[in-house]
């Protein structure tokens, strides 16, 4: 989301044309984030009526994404929101398109959504994360939708082995080598129990700064670029990791909220609650490399704004040292709720 890709108007309202009548008033771009380029817009009176165009969107160029990956992330939002689910839709031409290109990138615009991000989330807000990802988490196994993500199991393997060939001749990095050769040996032993759990469709990247809210009030949940194929459980705990660790410390009373506010959409299998402390220290895992591997891009001279590794390591360690149980007293047999 940060602004890789430079527009002019001309760009814009050349890729709106088949979208809207209405005039482009202003646009801005969004200096935070990491993978994409996004500018927020804000329209003017249609021209021609009706027009269902909302008057305030978001445009997403995705800077690494081929376009066929974006057309199945396009679909699956569009599914989510016509299950009712607070996420944004993107927009469709006449012809039922809703991946556009600008300067040869695949783009969508989607409605800008109303909220804030939660700096501190309370227990309303990990609740009402927990409920809304096992409402996605079901339209994904009651579908036969399936696509891969840009951040699966096998891109994890496959960059923490580029990283650590990156680093191999760097004596400053002779720990995280160490650390990344213990867990590429953990990662290969789970797999095989780890692809028996349900699957289906994730968000893969639900941190505070992809949802929206209105005080205590879910309004949106936003940038769906890792979603793909995937264990449910990695999703669940990727979220618990960002939403309900406080102070570098997991928080028990968020990590609750959110984990009965999921079983009460989403009763998970006994494997799952099984596999829950792998799933946490999996999840740290994934995002300890995918930082890591921004830090060696931009190393080589690739543009990306990264995030500091340092954190999610030390969860990372933290999950492995003192492994979480999945809590007995969340409900789970919904007939109780």
């Amino acid at each position: 989301m940060a602004v890789y890709t430079k527009l002019s108007r001309i760009d814009i309202e050349t890729l709106l044309a088949p979208l809207t009548s209405r005039p482009l008033l202003d646009w801005r771009g969004v200096s935070a984030g990491v993978e994409n380029t996004t500018y927020f817009l804000t329209l003017g009176e249609a021209s021609a009526m009706p027009d269902c165009a909302p008057r305030e969107l978001v445009l997403t160029i995705a800077e690494h994404h081929p376009r066929e990956g974006v057309i199945h992330i396009s679909q699956w939002q569009r599914a989510l929101a016509a299950a009712g689910l607070p996420v944004p839709g993107p927009l469709a031409d006449a012809g039922g398109r809703c991946v556009h290109a600008v300067q040869g990138k695949p783009a969508l615009v989607a409605p800008r959504c109303s909220g804030r991000h939660p700096h501190r989330p309370g227990t309303a807000h990990c609740a009402a994360i927990g409920a809304s990802l096992a409402a996605m988490h079901q339209v994904a196994l009651g579908s036969d939708t399936a696509f891969p993500s840009s951040r699966s199991l096998d891109w994890l393997a496959a960059t923490a082995s580029e990283v650590s060939a990156h680093i191999a001749n760097d004596p400053r990095s002779e720990d995280t080598g160490a650390q990344l050769s213990q867990e590429l040996a953990w990662l290969a032993a789970a797999r095989p129990a780890l692809s028996q759990l349900p699957h289906g469709i994730i968000h893969g990247d639900l941190f505070r700064d992809n949802a929206l809210f209105e005080g205590d009030q879910l309004t949106a949940i936003i940038d769906f670029f890792m979603a793909g194929t995937g264990p449910l459980l990695l999703d669940l705990a990727i979220a618990i990791n960002d939403w309900c660790v406080a102070d570098s410390q997991p928080d028990a009373a968020l990590t609750g909220a959110m984990l009965q506010a999921y079983a009460a959409v989403r009763q998970p299998t006994p494997a799952e609650q099984a596999w829950w402390p792998a799933a946490l220290r999996l999840a740290a895992l994934r995002f300890w490399v995918s930082r890591l591997a921004d830090q060696m891009h931009a190393e080589q001279g690739r543009p990306r704004q990264g995030k500091d590794p340092a954190s999610m390591l030390a969860l990372l360690r933290l999950r492995r040292a003192s492994p979480q149980p999945w809590p007995q007293s969340i409900v789970t047999d919904r007939s109780r709720i």
